[in-house]
């Protein structure tokens, strides 16, 4: 039987290569930036390997002697590996619709996945919205054996948190310091301006480029004209304290809508993060004046800086004092008394949240996380085919049995968010217009770092980013990093009910959705028709239904 791999290496900057290869080819290296003939490194293939971990670096290696591929993710790897198996063939590519065209048109919907992304809006590794198509998660290497085309995967760095009880505060502070400055420094910069969204995050990796920058450096920021959103005028004041050449770019909502289509394409598979929007927005912008930015991506999942972090304490002290039975009462109250009718994600819906995820199981932050539908909610959301139970998140349980702590929780959202999410949003986003980009944050070395640490130094009561806020502090005005955030949201909620309403209905149509066959037609035709009425704010639940349909009309319609 012929046996076929085929494989495409994309840098950022410049395809690598494409290539078709038999087995019995010479023995090549590709990085990341170049291709290295290592014929002569073959008899010493473990020191590559070592030096690849080593260098924490994204690497395909093929071992002649062995007759074994190896395909490397760094840590925090920026490009993603979509690969497809079967019995006489593996292929790999960074593009998903480059996988598809090999696979014919036999694609199924993977059930976990579709779960997954109703639950969490967006899809993480090891999984894609196809049955056997799957991503290589980061920190991973996948293993070819290229005589019988079977595979492992396996974990290189192990991601434990070993805290050093003996570091005192003061010098955790000056090595939070220099570690963030020694990260932006060691960057190539060339042409680069840096995002500015007025957060503490991308107000230190501006300040740190500005240090370590000759001339004044370029400054972007992203306004809104709903002041809900609009942190404009805080990045104005980080930039004239940095003395940076600013630019202030505005979102229209007219053109956005017009170019909503395109930018929900870009990841190729369920994508419903509506941050992906502006993301797109600023890059397409900012590429106008620099040739890549530096960004403040990773600072939260680094340093402690989500509000999903309190709820640890607040689901500890909650169930300690708080029988089950009288919450299951409380529950179905809140259900009933904190229903929003607003797009606004103010006391109310911080409340609803937080009682609808509190949990006396092991499983409370994994109901944190679902910003889309609960476990609840899918269990009637989906028809019988579809309906996987409460299996939904077993594959990253399974890995991580116990979550109750800060580190606990940062790890599960590198495992989960930071790569489904985060990564792939600036990814598609910026790769879209060319737009090259680094993420200082998203360090190895800051990553585990931060895990050595203490937790309160990185939450101290319910002060987040502790740490990093007074390594940086005095280089602000006063109070600057006590400031509100407010995020890079969008308001879909209300769009669903104005500009997308037409649109939407006919995705709720009954003979639309009995021939997809995937949802329970009378309860997603309730919750949309709820959120257009206003009876209900549905908005994360129908954008993440409305996102979905989009993409199933572009891929099996």
């Amino acid at each position: 039987m012929n046996k076929s791999i085929f494989g495409k290496v994309y840098n950022f900057k410049l395809e690598v290569n494409n290539f078709n290869w038999s087995i019995d080819n010479e023995v090549y290296s590709f990085w990341t930036h170049s291709i290295i003939d290592a014929t002569s490194m073959s008899s010493n293939i473990n020191s590559l390997k070592s030096s690849i971990i080593n260098r924490d670096i994204d690497a395909i290696v093929y071992d002649k002697k062995n007759k074994k591929l190896f395909i490397y993710k760094s840590f925090f790897s920026k490009s993603p590996i979509y690969y497809h198996s079967t019995g006489d063939s593996f292929i790999w590519s960074d593009s998903l619709p480059q996988i598809k065209s090999f696979c014919k048109n036999d694609l199924e919907i993977n059930k976990q996945a579709l779960s997954l992304f109703f639950s969490l809006t967006y899809i993480p590794p090891p999984y894609t919205i196809y049955e056997g198509i799957n991503k290589l998660p980061n920190n991973h290497v996948l293993i070819l054996d290229c005589t019988e085309l079977s595979l492992s995967v396996d974990e290189l760095s192990d991601n434990t948190v070993s805290v050093d009880k003996n570091i005192s505060f003061l010098e955790a502070k000056k090595q939070t310091f220099e570690k963030v400055m020694h990260s932006v420094e060691n960057l190539n910069k060339n042409n680069f301006g840096s995002l500015l969204s007025g957060g503490v995050d991308s107000a230190v990796i501006s300040y740190c480029f500005s240090k370590v920058s000759n001339n004044p450096i370029k400054t972007l920021s992203l306004g809104f004209e709903n002041n809900k959103y609009d942190e404009s005028e805080a990045a104005k004041t980080v930039a004239k304290s940095i003395n940076s050449e600013h630019y202030a770019i505005y979102l229209n909502k007219e053109e956005t809508i017009n170019q909503l289509d395109y930018i929900l394409n870009l990841v190729a598979e369920p994508f419903a993060d509506s941050s992906l929007l502006p993301s797109y927005i600023i890059a397409k912008e900012a590429k106008k004046h620099v040739s890549g930015v530096l960004t403040g991506d990773g600072g939260d999942e680094v340093f402690g800086g989500y509000n999903k972090y309190y709820i640890g304490k607040l689901n500890n002290m909650y169930t300690k004092f708080i029988p089950s039975k009288i919450h299951d009462f409380l529950l179905n109250k809140s259900e009933l008394f904190l229903k929003k009718k607003k797009d606004v994600s103010g006391l109310t819906f911080k409340a609803n949240k937080a009682i609808s995820s509190f949990s006396y199981k092991n499983d409370f932050y994994y109901n944190v996380i679902s910003l889309g539908f609960k476990q609840k909610d899918l269990e009637v959301l989906f028809n019988n085919a579809y309906n996987i139970g409460d299996t939904v998140f077993d594959f990253y349980k399974n890995g991580m049995p116990k979550v109750s702590t800060i580190h606990d929780f940062r790890k599960v959202d590198y495992k989960i968010s930071l790569q489904g999410d985060m990564i792939s949003k600036v990814y598609h986003a910026n790769k879209a217009v060319g737009l090259d980009y680094h993420s200082p944050f998203m360090n190895k070395d800051l990553w585990f770092f931060a895990n050595s640490l203490p937790e309160n130094f990185l939450m101290k009561g319910w002060n987040k980013k502790y740490i990093l806020k007074e390594a940086f502090k005095e280089y602000f005005p006063k109070n600057h990093f006590n400031l509100p955030k407010k995020g890079f949201g969008i308001p879909v909620g209300d769009w669903l009910r104005n500009e997308l309403k037409e649109e939407l209905l006919t995705f709720i149509a009954i003979d639309f959705l009995e021939a997809q066959a995937i949802f329970h037609i009378a309860k997603i035709q309730e919750i949309v028709e709820n959120h257009i009425s206003g009876k209900v704010d549905n908005s994360f639940k129908v954008w993440t239904f409305y996102c979905f349909q989009k993409w199933y009309l572009n891929n099996f319609e």
